[in-house]
């Protein structure tokens, strides 16, 4: 099965932060990413970079100078776009990726918890 999620940033953003000409009713873009294991690290990490992409597309970034507060609205927008297509994509390694999570083991010293009551192993 095909994977793919399509993004729409509110005009709201786009009217609030964007450059006028970047404001339309909304944009949206469709990603796909069922040709990446989404499980994986790797996977997780094309998914974001995909979202990004997208995310920057549908929020008017582009290269070069650009005034500050144009550059904060993309910016903002950017986020708010990747935050909602995070959440959309309801994957428990995307979004532990996204949030800088890593997964760790925490080995505990039993202690005495494995004593026989004589006290031998």
């Amino acid at each position: 099965m095909q994977r793919s999620m399509t993004f729409v940033c509110a005009s709201a953003l786009m009217l609030a932060f964007a450059a006028p000409s970047f404001a339309q009713s909304s944009q949206n873009r469709v990603v796909e990413y069922g040709d990446v294991d989404a499980y994986s690290q790797r996977g997780a990490e094309t998914i974001l970079n995909r979202v990004e992409h997208a995310s920057e597309q549908i929020c008017g970034d582009r290269p070069g100078p650009m005034p500050i507060p144009e550059r904060q609205g993309v910016a903002a927008c950017t986020y708010e776009t990747m935050d909602i297509a995070v959440a959309d994509i309801n994957n428990p390694a995307v979004t532990a990726r996204y949030y800088g999570y890593d997964p760790q083991v925490i080995v505990e010293d039993p202690g005495d918890a494995y004593l026989s009551p004589k006290g031998n192993y």
